[in-house]
């Protein structure tokens, strides 16, 4: 059984966090796909490798509060998280699931 430590991600052969201190996602589109759900289609960057990625989401509305939760899948080994001994797949998988939420209120200015 494999156990790794959180304080592990920001280090070189994960996240890299000093050199990539953030990942952005760039949206190029938003498609409706039922009531409420949509899907964001755009470019993720990570350790400094773009790729693109669809993230389908909800979207709940209600007066001056929202919240999106969205779900997708990456390929981690695509963007180079995961260095070394860790490169393997035997330990922790290529296929990682992220998950998003997201809580905004309008602002009343």
């Amino acid at each position: 059984m494999f156990s790794m430590e959180a304080a592990s991600l920001p280090a070189s052969d994960w996240f890299d966090a000093a050199t990539h201190p953030k990942a952005v996602f760039t949206v190029a589109k938003f498609e409706k796909t039922g009531e409420g759900a949509y899907v964001a289609h755009g470019t993720l960057e990570l350790r400094g490798v773009k790729k693109p990625v669809n993230l389908p989401f909800k979207l709940k509305i209600v007066g001056d509060k929202a919240q999106m939760t969205g779900e997708t899948s990456l390929d981690r080994t695509l963007f180079g998280v995961g260095q070394g001994e860790f490169t393997a797949t035997d330990q922790v998988p290529a296929k990682v699931t992220v998950r998003v939420q997201v809580n905004a209120t309008r602002d009343q200015r």
